[in-house]
């Protein structure tokens, strides 16, 4: 069995189911593993910040991310990393997707919606915030591998 453990798994969340098979991948195409490709907005090269996001086909999701610095923090990240978890919501028409905080390292994030607009295309998925107080992206490549 083949797992990536955050803190937040750790601390509790159960493990999500195994990853969508390729006629789920089908019906809903966010739904999967997917690892970070490159973040926008930030000075840093990929070996230096990892993250992974996964969209079970039962409408649960988590992500986990690690900055270079261990020391860094933001609204979504407390000493170099991010992990949260809890459900997501599409909406086609706008594009956007909403995850819905369940449990966070940043205890703030509890409790919120953050809405993200989103595309998947050839393997790749881009997630961008709403708001226009942030200004990042982030792109993803699609795992290979399943959740077991």
């Amino acid at each position: 069995m083949r797992l990536a453990l955050t803190a937040a798994l750790l601390a509790g969340v159960a493990l999500l189911p195994a990853t969508a098979s390729a006629q789920d991948a089908a019906a809903d195409p966010i739904v999967g593993v997917w690892q970070l490709v490159t973040p926008e907005g930030a000075v840093v090269t990929q070996s230096q910040f990892t993250s992974q996001i996964i969209f079970s086909s039962d409408g649960t999701m988590a992500v986990q991310s690690m900055a270079p610095d261990p020391e860094a923090t933001s609204p979504y990240m407390r000493s170099g990393y991010e992990a949260y978890y809890g459900t997501f919501a599409i909406d086609e028409t706008a594009g956007t997707v909403t995850f819905s905080v369940e449990s966070a390292i940043a205890r703030d994030l509890i409790g919120q919606d953050l809405e993200r607009t989103y595309e998947v295309a050839d393997d790749r998925l881009t997630l961008e915030p709403t708001s226009p107080d942030e200004s990042w992206s982030v792109t993803y490549a699609r795992r290979g591998d399943a959740l077991d």
